[in-house]
């Protein structure tokens, strides 16, 4: 299926059905969502809507227990998600997951997570598995108008918890030092007001040296009710990380010593990070066909790290950003359809510092010493400004078309605080100082139109099929626009467009739930990383393609035995890209792999209430290592075992084994001018129980 610009350009995305099928569509699901909340701002019944949503409900979080985001993800269709560092993920939703800045964007209740000027790989490591206990939403492609840049392949949205009346207390312990404590309290403060309270703290020293890891996790949600009409929710999401991050291997090394770290003794590696958001969302029902939202929020991030993956150089780098943004929405029903015009506003100031405070030494005898000193130090003031509306018109009881247009206007205002040109350093006898060039005070614009459209027919009370295309954005970060290096004049990157489209089916009758999707994304203008003499860079290349068939079912086979299937079939290619006098066009894209199916059977046996056990395969295709498509990485397949069981109304206790078959694999292979190797986590069990207070 072939997107065209001048498509996407008409903005279609539906989402209406009649009345009557929607009052019926309420059976107890194997498969689909009764609703979904992340499409529009409000809940929606999900076979009305135009769009693909996988949910994650917050028991089935609950009962995975999982330390990691990808033990949790890589059951949705079309996930690839590698564990790099400890809980730092490399994620592709429909794309490559690699270490470029993402073409998702991830969200905590539909606020994202950070800014379009420091997002990257790792942002997705701040939400808050262990306590958002509230589900997940995975909306797929640039089908929202709520969600500006980075938008593009996916928006994943996690939950925060729902207010409930209970306290609980969880314990869990594992190999190699694991142990978690979850603490939780929820429950009414007066008649109009309640509140909802969780915290965790995790250590583990990890499966290889030098990979310990400690984090702490909270939560802290509170409601007040106004008046009937009109309430404020207020949320905090916070926490800490301490940790350390191990190295790649080369082969030899991975075969004999996977624990190895990869690291010289004397390499610092500790890395500390912390994120604070605080949201205050006013809801106002004027009247029975207006409602107003609004939601004002603030948030910080620091990190402060060894960059041990530049092996030269091991630069310490320091980055934090303070953000201030406001969401406005204005909804109106109209007799057979819904207006929603909104703005949203974002300024953040973002600080980067990157210093090699320790000498490397390069080939030769004697080894020559290469240059310490500042490599680059700069502010950037970051504006953004993003109105949009959206209209859904039911036009039939099975009919519903929805149209959108979001518009970005974005600023950056950049600021250099050492010297223009090459880095600071006392000698730069071999040249390599020369690779980090700064340049001098600028700004920076860039601007995108994001049209979607998108179609439903409610075939039946249980099935209904859909059609949607829409334009996305995505404007470079602070790093890939300003580190500049290997001679680059001056920054010189565009914003990346994407066309995306999808044609669907979604049925289920109470016995079989099934999604199917034929999907393509288009990326023109894309930002690419290449290598020069020294260090790598970034550039735009002409065009990049991912299309692909995912499927999602489910069987209930039984009150016992219920099987779920997640797969995808995905081919990512460059359909445009020189660099440096090479053709890349038509290459397959790095760490894209063709093939990702999860399958979970789950057992819960009438003859022991409260049971119930698991068991997963999850199976990765093999997948490129380069753009160059030199090295063909052999897929792997890695089974899960889970077993809970609640042994009182109070008192449940938990167990899983990760990698049950202890398969050897690499959960990442790079090519520096020789294969190195990060190993995969081994067989690693854990055991846990579960109190209420």
């Amino acid at each position: 299926m072939k997107l065209k610009p001048y498509i996407a350009s008409v903005v279609i995305a539906t989402n209406v059905t009649s009345t009557a099928f929607a009052q019926e569509a309420e059976p107890t699901a194997t498969l689909l969502p009764a609703v979904v909340v992340s499409t529009t701002s409000d809940s929606e019944t999900y076979l009305d809507t135009p769009v693909r949503v996988d949910v994650i409900s917050a028991e089935e979080i609950e009962k995975d227990h999982n330390r990691f985001l990808g033990d949790t993800l890589q059951k949705v269709p079309g996930v690839v998600i590698r564990e790099v560092d400890p809980l730092v993920p490399a994620l592709g939703i429909r794309m490559p997951a690699n270490f470029n800045a993402p073409y998702y964007l991830a969200t905590i209740d539909q606020i994202p997570m950070s800014s379009a000027v420091s997002i990257n790989h790792a942002t997705a490591a701040n939400l808050p598995i262990s306590t958002a206990t509230g589900g997940m939403e995975i909306l797929r492609g640039a089908t929202s108008v709520l969600y500006g840049a980075d938008a593009i392949s996916a928006v994943i949205d996690l939950k925060t918890p729902e207010f409930a009346d209970r306290k609980s207390l969880a314990l869990e312990g594992g190999q190699r030092g694991f142990g978690k404590v979850l603490l939780t309290g929820t429950g009414k403060v007066t008649d109009t007001q309640e509140y909802y309270a969780v915290g965790n703290y995790t250590h583990d020293d990890g499966w290889r040296d030098m990979q310990r890891m400690d984090r702490g996790e909270t939560i802290l949600k509170h409601r007040v009710k106004i008046s009937d009409t009109s309430k404020v929710t207020t949320t905090i999401v916070a926490n800490k990380n301490e940790g350390q991050g191990a190295g790649y291997l080369d082969y030899n090394t991975y075969q004999n010593d996977p624990t190895n770290s990869g690291i010289t003794a004397t390499d610092d590696t500790n890395s500390d990070s912390s994120y604070i958001r605080l949201t205050s969302e006013w809801r106002k029902s004027i009247d029975a066909k207006n409602e107003v939202i609004v939601t004002p929020y603030l948030r910080h991030t620091d990190s402060d790290y060894k960059a041990y993956w530049y092996a030269d150089t091991l630069p310490t780098i320091t980055a934090n950003d303070s953000t201030f943004g406001a969401n406005f929405i204005y909804s109106h029903i109209w007799t057979d359809s819904e207006t929603k015009v909104g703005l949203a506003l974002e300024t953040t100031k973002y600080k980067y510092k990157e210093v090699q405070e320790l000498p490397t030494y390069t080939g030769g005898f004697p080894p020559s010493e290469s240059p310490r000193g500042t490599h680059y130090d700069y502010d950037v003031n970051y504006l953004n400004i993003s109105p949009f509306i959206a209209h859904t018109w039911s036009i039939t009881e099975q009919w519903r078309w929805d149209l959108g247009l979001r518009a970005d206007f974005s600023n950056y205002d950049y600021k250099n605080n050492t010297s223009n040109g090459d880095c600071d350093s006392p000698n730069n006898t071999n040249g390599l100082c020369g690779a980090y060039l700064r340049v001098g005070d600028r700004t920076d614009k860039f601007d995108g139109i994001s049209p979607k459209t998108g179609v439903n027919y409610l075939i039946s009370k249980n099935q209904a099929m859909f059609f949607n295309v829409g334009m996305g954005y995505k404007i470079p970060n602070a790093q890939t626009l300003y580190n500049l290096t290997d001679g680059q004049a001056s920054p010189n990157l565009s914003g990346e467009k994407s066309y995306t489209s999808e044609l669907g089916y979604k049925s289920d009758n109470g016995t079989v739930g099934l999604e199917l999707s034929v999907y393509n994304i288009d990326i023109h203008d894309r930002v690419v990383r290449t290598y020069g003499s020294t260090v790598s860079t970034y550039e735009n290349a002409g065009k990049s393609r991912s299309t692909g068939v995912e499927l999602g079912a489910a069987w209930k086979a039984s009150e016992e035995l219920k099987l779920q299937v997640a797969a995808n079939y995905n081919e990512s290619r460059f359909i445009d890209y020189k660099s440096g006098g090479t053709d890349y066009s038509g290459h397959k894209e790095a760490k894209a792999p063709s093939e990702i199916y999860d399958v979970v059977l789950t057992y819960r046996p009438t003859a022991l209430r409260g049971f119930e056990t698991s068991l997963e395969w999850n199976r990765t295709g093999s997948y490129w290592v380069e753009d160059a498509n030199q090295h063909l990485q052999a897929g792997h397949d890695v089974f899960n075992w889970r077993g809970e069981y609640q042994y009182t109304k109070d008192l449940s206790f938990n167990a899983r084994v990760m990698n049950l078959m202890n398969t050897k694999y690499p959960i990442d292979v790079a090519n520096y001018g020789s294969l190195v190797y990060k190993p995969a986590m081994p067989f690693t069990a854990y055991i846990g129980l579960g109190y209420a207070l």
